[in-house]
């Protein structure tokens, strides 16, 4: 067995759990000393640096042990702990490695470890935030900072693995780490005390109703089977209805009457997708495709505005073929009545489906800035 050294600071995993996963082999090569990632696991060494506490499953009725310290105190990680974990874990799946590894890893088995790591600290925010008796605004702000986050590179997995079967890819896993990522950050949010204009929340709003509309678009296509709850591939269901008024409710559950945010007329991007959302319910798609499309001016700027655009069509992306079909749907109606259509909309349909499915045109290179 290797000893681990006492003096050096673990942060992000205790040495106890290291110490146990070098037995049980255990230990990921992103989380190994440059020296003995590439060996056998039964020969890696875990880097203080770079080792991140893994998810464990609780025992039936007994929860999770607790870990110690050489020193007999209990040892857990702080919120500024977790905040650290999650800004690696989003650096290792930018780079699709850990800092000094000399290749790649695969997209899957990068996004496999970081999805492991993520549960774990969302159990262990759950777990810090009941334990405190009282939680000001300022840790509050810091939850919804590493939620967004994770809500951000939840929704950019799903489609970067859109392609991919349930025997590839943990859909059932990643929907649920979705919803808990979402579901925290409107919790932080109603539990500040202090209400205001706020960038975050207009940005997860906005995705919230995309996901939702992804999932009403799904369930009116009869045509398409469908998927069952362990395998969903198409938005997210939010609770309290399948149409418009869900995602009205975002608006008087998360913004406070009166505030700045509503006084000034803000919250576009949450209004943004409230348009997508309207023409979708009304059944004008060719307008939904018309507002998802890129525009040229979007295509060379790299910014907060553009990362949100793109993360958004992502949110989406997989009901673009439905879409497409409700619209080629109504002007086959059209042409056996023998009515007229205009050309101009006849040719854009397709090309806007194909657009909108595109736009992904940054490179992997380019995924820090979308998920930090």
């Amino acid at each position: 067995m290797v000893l681990l050294h006492p003096a050096k600071t673990w942060i992000m995993c205790s040495s106890y759990e290291a110490s146990e996963r070098i037995t049980f082999k255990e230990l990921s090569p992103f989380e190994c000393t440059l020296c003995t990632y590439k060996k056998h696991p039964r020969d890696r060494v875990p880097d203080p640096m770079k080792c991140v506490k893994k998810y464990r499953r609780s025992a039936a009725g007994g929860g999770v042990q607790s870990q110690y310290k050489a020193n007999g105190t209990e040892w857990k990680r702080s919120l500024e702990d977790l905040e650290i974990s999650v800004d690696y874990l989003l650096t290792v799946f930018s780079n699709q490695q850990s800092e000094g590894m000399e290749e790649k890893a695969s997209l899957i088995k990068t996004v496999n470890f970081v999805d492991d790591r993520l549960r774990a600290v969302q159990v262990d925010i759950t777990t810090l935030l009941g334990s405190m008796s009282d939680i000001d605004d300022k840790i509050f702000n810091k939850v919804k900072g590493i939620q967004v986050k994770l809500v951000r590179y939840n929704i950019l997995t799903q489609h970067l693995f859109s392609e991919m079967g349930a025997d590839v890819y943990e859909w059932k896993f990643t929907n649920t780490a979705l919803t808990t990522a979402i579901s925290s950050f409107f919790s932080a949010c109603q539990g500040q005390k202090v209400k205001g204009e706020e960038c975050n929340l207009d940005e997860v709003m906005s995705y919230a109703a995309l996901l939702h509309m992804a999932m009403v678009l799904k369930k009116k296509e009869a045509a398409l089977p469908q998927t069952s709850s362990t395998g969903q591939r198409c938005g997210l269901a939010s609770d309290g209805g399948d149409g418009m008024s869900v995602i009205l409710n975002l608006y008087r559950k998360h913004v406070q009457k009166g505030s700045n945010a509503m006084k000034n007329g803000s919250l576009p991007r949450y209004h943004w997708a409230l348009s997508i959302a309207g023409a979708i319910e009304s059944d004008n798609l060719l307008s939904a495709m018309r507002l998802l499309a890129p525009k040229p001016s979007e295509e060379e700027r790299i910014d907060d505005e553009s990362r949100w655009k793109i993360i958004a069509r992502c949110c989406i992306a997989q009901a673009i073929p439905l879409m497409r079909i409700g619209i080629m749907r109504r002007y086959n109606k059209s042409f056996g009545k023998q009515e007229k259509v205009r050309d101009d909309d006849v040719s854009p349909c397709k090309q806007l489906g194909t657009n909108v499915g595109s736009f992904w045109y940054y490179p992997y290179t380019s995924l820090t800035l979308f998920v930090s």
